[in-house]
């Protein structure tokens, strides 16, 4: 590439283009049934965003359960629908000092671990409980997928949704959440081997980034300088934060259940996020990984299963800007930093 830069062109408005990404200070994951309870743990904090997902039915075989002062083995089973399964066996060090026994009653999708004097030591839904087992005992050793995660943990995100409310969704909105029945009742009728799952998250941080082209903006430089101190001095309020953060979730994950921004984000009439339009943003983006949080893989219909998700939307028409760190080894727009998807309504079920 050049050094000298390019003549001014129409489609070039600036020299330099600024993008806003959004990222997730803090995720869990819960079971529908564990809401009321986890409403009143004053250690939760504030979530602005949730998903629901799906995945197959995780349970544990009490009689396969062996456990001594150093280490454990268990057979776990996932349920594949239509009479299949898929029955792996765990064994790995013991994270307690002495020997526990296993406590779980049919259906066996819950599970609870008692001492040797009959006090329990630990329990949660099983999926849960062995997920955050390799969690704890892998670390960042997990980053390549175990069995496990691909035979029973990766979960699948159908919808996401926000919450402006005060007390965050999990207080409030999920309380009485009408798509949440929907999709527990669309899972009963549909898909019965599968469980329903809700990721409470916080998105309250949001990062500046900003790159000069080689080229000469069509405003000149002076007007450049302008738009960047003008997006240097903003701010944008923890309301706009949870808008983007939910439509880009949204564009990103294009989950089945829902219908807004799924093909349509960005969009420069929404009013709540009219703000990244009236700074003249190049693009709006999120971050976040959940290796860390609750060691589960999120995957949808258009995202493979990971631990770290990232996305960048342009908020203009590629033929009227230069989209943000799109520049390949000869100067011309690259398609690698965003998404070119066709329209939900194509995405095969």
């Amino acid at each position: 590439m050049s050094d000298a830069p390019e003549s001014a062109k129409s489609d070039f408005k600036y020299n330099v283009e600024n993008a806003i990404s959004m990222s997730c200070d803090w995720a869990g994951i819960l079971a529908p049934a564990q809401l009321e309870a986890v409403a009143k743990e004053p250690d939760v904090p504030i979530c602005n965003i949730y998903l629901i997902g799906r995945r197959p039915r995780v349970t544990v075989d009490p009689t396969t359960w062996v456990c001594d002062a150093e280490t454990f083995e268990v057979s776990l089973t996932a349920d594949l629908g239509g009479g299949y399964s898929n029955t792996v066996t765990l064994s790995g060090p013991h994270l307690y000092e002495s020997p526990l026994k296993l406590v779980s009653n049919g259906p066996y999708t819950v599970m609870e671990l008692h001492n040797e004097a009959g006090d329990l030591v630990s329990g949660a839904p099983t999926a849960m409980w062995f997920s955050m087992y390799l969690q704890q005992t892998m670390g960042l050793g997990r980053m390549d997928a175990t069995e496990l995660d691909e035979a029973l943990f990766d979960l699948e995100v159908v919808y996401v949704g926000q919450s402006q409310d005060a007390g965050g969704a999990i207080q409030s909105r999920l309380q009485t959440h009408k798509t949440l029945q929907r999709v527990m009742a669309d899972t009963q009728q549909t898909a019965p081997h599968l469980d329903v799952w809700v990721v409470p998250m916080q998105f309250a941080t949001y990062n500046k980034m900003s790159t000069f082209g080689s080229w000469l903006g069509t405003e000149g430089d002076e007007q450049s300088m302008a738009h960047l101190n003008a997006f240097e001095h903003a701010s944008l309020d923890v309301s706009v934060v949870t808008a983007l953060a939910e439509a880009a979730l949204i564009r990103y994950f294009q989950p089945k259940f829902n219908e807004k921004f799924v093909d349509t984000f960005p969009e420069p009439l929404h009013k709540t996020y009219r703000k990244v339009y009236d700074l003249d943003v190049s693009a709006v983006g999120l971050d976040f990984e959940t290796l860390s949080t609750f060691g589960t893989r999120l995957k949808s219909r258009v995202v493979q299963p990971t631990f770290i998700h990232a996305g960048l939307f342009a908020l203009h028409d590629e033929a009227d800007r230069r989209r943000f760190f799109d520049l390949d080894d000869d100067g011309g727009v690259a398609d690698a930093t965003h998404f070119k998807r066709g329209l939900a309504k194509d995405i095969p079920s």
